[in-house]
């Protein structure tokens, strides 16, 4: 095949996978939250390319096939804090109607992509290999600390939990497990009896934000003909969508900064929250 064609053929590709994954975030948008999983997959086949090892891999994106790797502008919807200690501002979390009036439970405390509603972000472009490694989740305490980068929750999704393969369950990387089961540690509601409940399905709203943000990315850069219409109308279930709620930023200081930028594109808190992890220097 001459060059044309094999661009022609990589385009092709790339336009079927981006129908795909309009496809099945619109089916994760009605309500298919674990259509994720197949976000997972579908972003790891355009964007994975083998580790810089040396070794020989058939794995390689089709944005490397195309050649637009290095020079693509990544839509960003998130906040890169310094010194941060709780930062994870890609999603938002609700309080909707369970979806079976015949549940005792009335409702479910849940994590949803924010789109295009975030309050809380830095820089609207960025490139390849920022958007890919930047810092979207952080919990950091005297306790715990994990970090996850988009790179590291695609792909965790995608190789070990079902996406494209499924490890064994001892070899699955617990501190993605600790998402996906909804650890206490993170966000928790509690009721007016003091019950408490935590918010559920935050690894899957994460990929479905990361799957929205290269959707607009694709879009953007190839104008593709087709429709892609995210919304969290159904699964709000008639909650306002003002009524999603952006989880603060915990910073080891007073003052919440970028990392990429002075002057951010949406404005933050002009005043962090307390933070208990902060020790202040001892006066002279």
């Amino acid at each position: 095949m001459s060059e044309v064609e094999n661009q022609e053929y990589y385009l092709e590709q790339l336009h079927d996978q981006v129908s795909f994954l309009i496809d099945a975030c619109h089916s994760y948008d009605r309500g298919n939250f674990k259509q994720a999983k197949i976000i997972s997959s579908l972003i790891r086949t355009i964007v994975k390319d083998p580790a810089s090892n040396g070794r020989k891999s058939r794995t390689t994106s089709l944005l490397t096939h195309i050649g637009k790797k290095p020079s693509i502008k990544m839509y960003n919807t998130g906040f890169e804090a310094k010194n941060a200690r709780i930062n994870f501002n890609l999603v938002g979390i609700a309080t909707v109607p369970t979806s079976k009036k015949f549940f005792k439970k009335r409702f479910n405390h849940i994590y949803l992509p924010l789109l295009d509603e975030s309050q809380i972000v830095d820089v609207k472009w960025l490139s390849f290999e920022e958007w890919w490694n930047s810092n979207i989740f952080v919990y950091d305490s005297r306790d715990l600390t994990n970090i996850f980068t988009r790179k590291r929750i695609v792909l965790t999704m995608a190789e070990q939990d079902g996406g494209s393969h499924v490890d064994s369950h001892e070899d699955i990387d617990k501190e993605y497990l600790d998402l996906a089961t909804a650890a206490k540690i993170y966000i928790t509601n509690v009721d007016c009896e003091g019950n408490e409940s935590p918010f559920v399905n935050m690894h899957y709203a994460l990929v479905r934000q990361i799957g929205h943000e290269l959707l607009i990315s694709l879009m953007q850069e190839f104008k593709f003909p087709l429709s892609y219409k995210p919304t969290n109308k159904i699964n709000l279930r008639g909650v306002p969508k003002h009524k999603i709620k952006q989880p603060g930023i915990l910073v080891a200081g007073k003052k919440i900064e970028s990392t990429r930028t002075a002057n951010p594109i949406k404005g933050v808190e002009k005043v962090s929250f307390k933070n208990p992890f902060y020790k202040p220097p001892l006066q002279q």
